[in-house]
């Protein structure tokens, strides 16, 4: 059995994203709040930069209204058809090319 490149290289990827992210869930700060790295006096200022930003920094507990409020505005919307739009451009054109179509098939299938 032989295995590709590619297909070693997104395993290797995927391992060593597994890894750093346990390292970020538990030395990275939710809010400022809990940072253990920062002085009292730039908490402060952080808490009352973020104050003036978003008008509250208070820890709450997440709850799934409160979660789904996300989708109520429009600029999530925009950033993801932004994001889509670009993925389909982006890979699109690769996947296609390897599925052995001519240059100009490709930009066909695309528009």
């Amino acid at each position: 059995m032989t295995v590709q490149l590619t297909t070693v290289v997104f395993i290797l990827e995927g391992i060593a994203t597994c890894v750093i992210s346990l390292f970020g869930f538990w030395f990275i700060s939710d809010f400022p709040e809990e940072a253990k790295f920062l002085t009292e006096p730039e908490r402060q200022f952080i808490i009352a930069k973020l104050q003036k930003d978003i008008g509250n920094s208070a820890y709450e507990d997440l709850t799934w209204k409160k979660g789904l409020e996300v989708f109520k505005d429009w600029k999530v919307w925009v950033g993801g058809l932004m994001y889509i739009s670009y993925i389909v451009g982006a890979y699109g054109t690769s996947h296609l090319s390897s599925c052995h179509f001519p240059d100009t098939t490709c930009l066909d299938l695309l528009c």
